[in-house]
């Protein structure tokens, strides 16, 4: 969805929040947090989140589950 186009449907109604910098963020583990941009195609309501800060990936790995096949 980065790409200006959505995954599931074809669409090019991809929206990145408001003025391009609004970020959410998810939580890590306490007083841990990892920002996040959202991506929302407005045809079929697809949502994709992406963290903002690679060197968060780490910190998830060592808190999460990972989920298995």
């Amino acid at each position: 969805m980065k790409s200006g186009k959505c995954p599931k449907c074809g669409s090019d109604e991809i929206y990145r929040g408001r003025g391009h910098n609004q970020r959410t963020a998810i939580n890590i583990r306490m007083f841990k947090i990892a920002r996040v941009d959202d991506f929302v195609c407005t045809a079929c309501g697809l949502t994709e989140s992406y963290i903002t800060d690679r060197a968060k990936l780490d910190a998830i790995k060592e808190s999460w589950s990972r989920v298995q096949k």
